[in-house]
């Protein structure tokens, strides 16, 4: 959180609309047993994932979205930013379509690598109270 608001306020904020943002499917199989495999299931628990065996193959379908988006100037395309979430397509565009823009942070220089898209939203519970 302290990263976060660091960028917030020393960074510049790019807002970009979302109907400008893309969202793709990014599901993939990982290998539960090897190395790289965090624990990120939530049905799996501490003991499973400690008792792993390297030797054997044991593929998890990991959710995962990328988001694209891209940064209009005089209706042109300046600049795309892009993420990968992992959390299904659906729930992330759903939320996403519940707002009017997402906001990017750039560092002052303004290179190609450092920038934050701040996704904080996607953690936020849908206040259902608006759709009735």
């Amino acid at each position: 959180m302290q990263v976060l608001k660091k960028l917030r306020n020393d960074w510049k904020e790019i807002r970009i609309k979302t109907d400008d943002c893309v969202i793709i499917n990014f599901d993939t199989k990982v290998d539960r047993n090897s190395a790289t495999y965090s624990l990120s299931n939530e049905d799996e628990n501490f003991f499973e994932w400690m008792s792993r065996d390297p030797k054997r193959v044991d593929l998890v379908d990991l959710h995962s979205t990328k988001i694209l988006c891209k940064y209009k100037e005089s209706g042109k395309i300046k600049k795309e930013f892009s993420t990968t979430v992992h959390m299904d397509k659906t729930v992330v565009e759903f939320k996403l379509r519940l707002r009017d823009y997402i906001s990017v942070y750039t560092s002052n220089d303004f290179d190609d690598e450092n920038y934050f898209i701040d996704l904080e939203f996607l953690n936020e519970e849908i206040d259902f109270t608006k759709f009735k």
